[in-house]
């Protein structure tokens, strides 16, 4: 199939770069520019007797008296034979050519279409035989120079008229019945084009309706050729070239290549090609139509109506292979060419970068800045003075084993993902701008969406180029260039399952927030009001953040742990464009727990505390010490944490930094391909994922070496804490609420603790020979630690005295009628000595002994018993009306009024503070000592807060709690 006019096109660069162009009447067409073509397509073609047609990516067989071009892409007449005044169409609106031989002692005329007698029918060389005069009437000639208005052509055996490039001297005018459009010969009936047409505007620059040398030389034979009923295929391809140059921009308010270009189209009846309506036989494709839009436009959704799915080698997946068909600015085939480095501006490229980006699952980005003037040296096996021109495809393997590979087009759009979509690009326009502007792809990403739940298969990768404009006149002007390919999964499943996930868990917290606030009203007795609706919020943030943690946690470990694995990509971390959900819940969930550890800095520092001194005077009152270090110790013991979070955080940035864990946040999947991108081809998502598999890990790995070895054969010291306190004979009273709390019973087994050393000694030898009765509360018991729930009569009993010490404490903190208030040396006023409120403490020590040892009878006494799950579970409160309720604590519950009990909600306040910080820096180090700062300002806070409680608790000076 061809037609009887072909584009003859040269180019000459000179000091002053300027474009010849021409066109003849010729039954050749130009070659295919020297690029070898892929014998996977056009050769097998070309074995077969066949040419490869790569408008339509199929083989098509010649017609009689027709040979396969050397190129082969079309069919040209057989020697001896001429083309027919009639051509006709295929039944897919080709045109298909049509040659009839010619007689013996004739020749083919130069223009092909005639068949002449001729006296000598060779030549010798140097001299021609033209058959067609300057009046344009047949000849029968001997041996001559070309006539007027005809030089001799690149084929020495034919005259071509004048207007092509670097014809003889004497070639100055086109043969009778034609006219000179641009630089082409046109017959003289053809319509004049408008000025509009050959204009091109360069926006973003200001440069606007600059009249084009290109266009004025080569749109009018490309609008002329393409149209008629010739439709010329290299015509075709030269006025597709245009409207790509043009950016496909719809001309509905004057004409244009495009607009030429669409109303060629829109004339043709074709059905479309390979289920594409917009693929049609007659010209390139250049526009999807909103019916064959590919499954990445928002709008439509293709699933169900054709399968766009491409398995890519299930079995040995190594490269995705990429072929383009390519034309240069002249319409001229460069061959199907297999995509390494010709897309890649940045150039030359090191081998394992050249390919790296076709690796299954790799996302790929590379970058440079290229200065325009040396655009001629790249575009890697491809290089060109002019623009080349892409036709993207994939290779799908389909059959058994992926058997059968078949070519599948790619969409192209312009600056977004999201369209309109188009077949055609270029990577850069040096020009069409006359000098004046240039136009180049700053930006190529390949995009390619895995189908979830389907292992190697993809959608149709769709490619993104966005165009940078500079001023031509500055030469050394440069652009930052990037090229990158960009891998997702479908994730509307997943953040479809993802909420679903954390509504279950927001109701669930909300059920759990509900019975924590009725535990804490009848704890307080209290009427619902509007603080125990603020506590009912703060508890769900509480459970609400925590179920968030899990969530998020779990995801980000999932996409690492499952992306790093996978031969095959088939699940990808949301990128920076698809990760605003996992955003917006991480700030979430991390407000809620800065929230919650405010909360519980507040609510540990403002506790009742009372320490209960058993030994009974003996020569004179009790000494103090011992009230002092149990108060002291006690102090010390606030901010203890099972696992320091500094430990944790030196250990989790030297495991990242050093032992290279890092590699876990990139985005590939183990293959040996690497990504070459500016931040290491890392993911936020995946980031986080990392940081969340290596906090709990060494979090775990530190928990189980102090539950294991730590405390086994170092320290306990919560343990050691319930011997000094027995050793002391001191007991400790912690209500965090009106009538619930915790006790610690200290009370020595030996009746005294004043004692000297050898005492002391042999007490303790006797408690390890079991010859003494045991520590616990209860006879034969060793229950040392409760949660208690006490009755109301003796909270009331018990801060009216308070609240007796507290108006002594204030009333000697400022100075009452003859008091003079002491000060310690750290500034703060000593009341321990004052008598009126160490008489009202000893009251109060007086009261809670009696309460323990049941002297008040049925006043107000308390049981021991065991604590049902159930009432655990469900934090019930058991009625306390008179008598209190002691449960044994075998679980360290007591200890949540200190840090070590709240290690859990502390952790993930330092993993969030640390996550989010990286999130937006994408600085690990920096994202440390944002952890470790915020831990410390907790630390901080706790420790001068609880130590001034203490102290107003205990009347205990805060200058021996050191």
């Amino acid at each position: 199939m061809d037609c009887c006019v072909s584009l003859y096109v040269g180019l000459k660069m000179c000091s002053d770069p300027r474009i010849i162009f021409a066109v003849a009447f010729l039954l050749k067409e130009a070659s295919s520019g020297g690029v070898p073509v892929s014998p996977d397509a056009v050769s097998q073609c070309m074995s077969q007797g066949n040419f490869f047609d790569p408008s339509t990516l199929e083989c098509a067989s010649c017609g009689d008296n027709q040979v396969v071009a050397s190129s082969g892409d079309r069919c040209d007449c057989a020697a001896g034979a001429r083309l027919n005044n009639t051509s006709v169409r295929n039944d897919r609106g080709a045109v298909q050519i049509s040659c009839v031989p010619c007689p013996e002692d004739t020749r083919i005329s130069f223009d092909g279409l005639t068949c002449v007698s001729c006296d000598n029918c060779t030549c010798p060389t140097g001299t021609l035989q033209p058959t067609r005069g300057a009046a344009g009437v047949l000849q029968n000639t001997t041996c001559l120079s070309c006539d007027v208005g005809f030089g001799q052509g690149a084929d020495p055996d034919f005259c071509e008229p004048c207007g092509l490039s670097d014809m003889p001297v004497g070639c100055t005018s086109c043969p009778v019945g034609m006219t000179k459009r641009g630089l082409a010969c046109l017959p003289a009936a053809t319509p004049i084009l408008p000025a509009s047409a050959f204009e091109v505007s360069f926006s973003r620059l200001g440069k606007l309706g600059i009249v084009s040398t290109v266009f004025v030389n080569l749109l009018p034979a490309a609008q002329y050729y393409c149209s008629n009923d010739t439709s010329n295929r290299t015509a075709c391809q030269v006025l597709a070239n245009l409207c790509t140059l043009l950016l496909f921009t719809d001309e509905t308010a004057r004409e244009g290549a495009c607009r030429y270009y669409n109303a060629l189209v829109e004339d043709t009846s074709s059905e479309g090609l390979h289920g594409f309506p917009s693929w049609n036989a007659r010209a390139p494709w250049l526009y999807y139509a909103a019916e064959d839009r590919p499954q990445f436009a928002e709008d439509v959704n293709l699933v169900g109506t054709r399968d766009h799915t491409i398995e890519v080698d299930g079995i040995n997946v190594a490269r995705i292979q990429f072929m383009a068909a390519v034309h240069d600015l002249y319409g001229n085939f460069r061959g199907l060419v297999n995509l390494t480095n010709e897309l890649q501006l940045c150039f030359p490229l090191a081998p394992d970068i050249a390919d790296a980006w076709t690796w299954f699952g790799t996302n790929f980005e590379h970058r440079c800045n290229l200065e325009i003037n040396s655009l001629h040296l790249v575009g890697g096996n491809l290089q060109s003075n002019v623009p080349i021109f892409f036709d993207p495809y994939i290779v799908d393997y389909t059959g058994d084993a992926g058997s059968t590979t078949t070519l599948y087009p790619l969409p192209v759009s312009i600056d977004t993902l999201a369209g309109p979509f188009y077949r055609r690009f270029f990577l850069y326009d040096n020009v069409t701008g006359n000098g004046e502007a240039v136009r180049i792809a700053s930006s190529v990403t390949v995009h390619v969406n895995l189908i979830a739940g389907k292992q190697g298969k993809i959608y149709p990768p769709v490619v993104v180029v966005t165009y940078t404009e500079l001023d031509g006149t500055t030469r050394h002007a440069d652009v930052g260039i990037r090229f990158a390919t960009r891998y997702k999964s479908d994730l509307d499943d997943f953040n479809s399952q993802l909420t679903a996930t954390i509504c279950v868990f927001a109701a669930l917290s909300v059920i759990l927030a509900y019975i924590g606030v009725r535990a804490h009203r009848e704890r307080n007795h209290a009427e619902l009001d509007m603080l125990t609706l603020v506590g009912m919020a703060y508890s769900f943030g509480a459970y609400f953040s925590s179920a968030l943690y899990a969530i998020l946690c779990g995801t980000g470990i999932y996409f690492v742990v499952f992306g790093a694995s996978q031969s095959t990509a088939y699940v990808t971390a949301p990128d920076s464009n698809e990760d605003t959900l996992f955003e917006e819940f991480l700030i979430v969930a991390a407000s809620l727990k800065i929230m919650h550890v405010l909360y519980l800095v507040w609510e540990q520092t403002s506790m009742d505390v009372f320490f209960v001194d058993w030994e009974r005077p003996r020569d004179g009152p009790p000494s103090v010490w011992r009230t002092l270090l149990v108060a002291n110790e006690f102090n010390e013991i606030q901010t203890y944490r099972k696992v320091p979070y500094e430990v944790t955080l030196l250990i989790v940035l030297f495991i990242y930094e050093v032992a290279g864990a890092k590699s876990l946040a990139e985005e590939n999947p183990s293959t040996d391909a690497h990504a070459y991108d500016d931040d290491g081809g890392q993911n936020r998502v995946l980031r986080f994922g990392t940081a969340a598999l290596l906090f709990n890990a060494v979090g775990a790995g530190l928990w189980l070496y102090f539950k294991v070895i730590h405390r086994t054969l170092f320290e306990a010291k919560h343990g050691a804490f319930q011997d000094l306190c027995s050793v002391s004979n001191i007991s400790i009273f912690m209500l965090t609420h009106q009538c619930r709390g915790f006790y610690i019973h200290g009370r020595s087994v030996h009746g005294r603790s004043e004692v000297d050393l050898q005492t002391l000694k042999d007490q303790l030898a006797r408690e390890s020979d079991d010859t003494t009765a045991l520590r616990g509360l209860q006879e034969n018991s060793t229950d040392q630690v409760f949660e208690v729930y006490v009755p109301e009569a003796l909270r009331l009993k018990y801060d009216a005295l308070l609240v007796m010490v507290e108006d002594i404490r204030a009333m000697n903190a400022t100075g009452g009628p003859g008091m003079k208030p002491a000060r310690s040396a750290q500034g703060n006023n000593v009341v321990i000595n004052d008598k009126e409120a160490l008489s009202t403490y000893a009251e109060l020590n007086d009261f809670f002994i009696a309460y323990l040892t049941h002297s008040f009878h049925d006043e107000v006494d308390y049981i021991v018993r065991e604590k049902s799950q159930i009432s655990r579970w469900l934090q019930l409160t058991p009625d306390v009306d008179t008598t209190g309720v002691f449960y044994p604590d075998r679980t360290g519950m007591a200890w949540e009024v200190t840090f070590f009990g709240v290690e859990g909600a502390l952790f993930i306040f330092e993993f969030f503070i640390f996550a989010l910080t990286d999130w937006y820096t994408v600085d690990w180090v920096g994202a440390t000592f944002a952890a470790y700062g915020a831990g410390l300002l907790v630390k901080t806070m706790r420790e001068r807060l609880g130590r001034s409680n203490l102290a107003s608790k205990t009347l205990v000076d805060e200058c021996f709690l050191i």
